[in-house]
C-alpha cells in the first residue's frame, strides 16, 4: 500500500511538473519578457 501511494504521488508530481512547465513556456511565448540593457 505504501509503494503504491509513493508511486502514485511521484506520477502525480511529473504531470503536475509537466502542466508548470508546459504553462510556464506558453505564457513565455505569448509574453516575452522585456531585454534590460
Amino acid at each position: 500500500m505504501q509503494i503504491y501511494e509513493t508511486k502514485r504521488l511521484q506520477k502525480y508530481m511529473m504531470i503536475q511538473k509537466w502542466v508548470i512547465g508546459n504553462f510556464k513556456d506558453k505564457r513565455l511565448e505569448e509574453m516575452p519578457m522585456p531585454e534590460h540593457g
